[in-house]
């Protein structure tokens, strides 16, 4: 427990995926790290992108491949790692909304988390 074996398995997915021998639909494979604080508070998916994929820098191209993202939902998946690092109360409506499936519908995920009673 605690090794960071599903961290481990989510960055080899992520180089295989980078080497277009994994998940080849997606345009996007996104970690999201829920530990992070400025993660679970996100209030829209633009928001999550600019923090996980390109930081706090903000720029022309950035702006257009978020757009074009949001426009194609199906082509983004996000890893949402360490469900049980979060409690769901400390969330913004948004990332609640995401993990229950009630916000960005056609948005593919990958949520990990350990052996937990009650995360949603």
């Amino acid at each position: 427990a605690g090794g960071g074996k599903t961290t481990l398995f989510l960055l080899h997915a992520a180089q295989e995926w980078a080497r277009g021998n994994l998940w080849k639909q997606f345009h996007l494979l996104a970690a999201m790290p829920l530990r992070l604080q400025s993660v679970h508070k996100a209030k829209h998916l633009a928001e999550l992108l600019q923090l996980c994929v390109f930081g706090i820098v903000d720029t022309a191209e950035q702006t257009a491949i978020i757009n074009y993202l949001m426009s194609n939902p199906t082509r983004v998946c996000l890893i949402m790692d360490g469900l049980d690092e979060v409690k769901m109360d400390e969330c913004s409506e948004y990332v609640q909304g995401v993990l229950q499936g009630t916000e960005e519908k056609g948005i593919n995920m990958i949520v990990t988390s350990r052996h937990s009673k009650n995360i949603l």
